[in-house]
């Protein structure tokens, strides 16, 4: 085993004592990124979607990146989400999500990948409250890993807005809790990315 490996590890069991105050903050901090995130999709609703509600229909595909936190320590993030559209306000798929974060002699990753739904759950027709049809509601539930060393399984919760840039490409920022389970351990992840959605 690695001595990075080792490390996490061990930055496991002494995070442990303090988890319940570092999930207190990623709830503040992820009310704080949801808050700004409406206020992105309401700026950017009124100059990028005037023309108008876009259709979401067949396949779809997203992937983006940022930033983000696990267990207060700050790193990279990113993501892959594709696949299909039953209605309007429903879209189902796989997705792989990832948050890194590198420093001399040590590395640190999370890995989350499964199954994925997004909910649209507004449907307005007046042109001043159009921006709210493109905000989503995200779960997922897959597989988790931590370095190459721990495994068990995760869960996802999620909030992003679809800013049309044409009929068929978004910008979508989005805002994603992860909380991953393994034997005697949690982690908690916040991701802020910002990707290109195409359907």
């Amino acid at each position: 085993m690695s001595e990075s490996t080792s490390r996490d590890r061990f930055d496991y069991a002494s995070r442990t004592s303090a988890r319940k105050i570092t999930t207190r903050g990623v709830g503040k901090m992820f009310q704080k990124m949801t808050i700004a995130l409406i206020a992105v999709c309401l700026l950017g609703a009124l100059s990028l979607h005037a023309q108008g509600g876009e259709s979401r229909r067949g396949f779809w595909m997203s992937f983006g990146g940022g930033g983000g936190w696990n267990d207060g320590m700050r790193g990279a993030s990113g993501y892959v989400r594709m696949g299909g559209t039953p209605n309007e306000r429903v879209q189902f798929g796989t997705q792989l999500l990832w948050w890194w974060r590198h420093e001399p002699n040590r590395e640190w990753s999370r890995v989350h990948a499964g199954v994925t739904a997004q909910f649209f759950p507004f449907r307005f027709d007046s042109r001043g409250a159009s921006f709210l049809n493109e905000l989503h509601l995200r779960t997922g539930f897959g597989y988790a890993g931590a370095s190459g060393i721990l495994s068990g399984v995760g869960i996802q919760l999620g909030v992003g807005c679809d800013l049309g840039l044409n009929d068929k490409l978004f910008v979508t920022p989005s805002v994603d809790v992860l909380k991953q389970m393994y034997r005697h351990l949690t982690d908690t992840a916040l991701l802020f990315t910002l990707g290109l959605t195409w359907h």
